[in-house]
């Protein structure tokens, strides 16, 4: 699961509205997943 934004709103992805936990959310655990996130989308 990518935590990765992408300009959806924090409580659409789970992620704490909160500019610190986004900005964590934008450096991926999984640099493949996230890869695979964004080609999907």
């Amino acid at each position: 699961m990518s935590f990765d934004t992408g300009g959806v709103p924090p409580e659409r992805t789970g992620s704490a509205p909160h500019p610190a936990a986004d900005a964590a959310d934008l450096d991926p655990l999984d640099p493949a997943e996230e890869a695979a996130d964004r080609a999907a989308g």
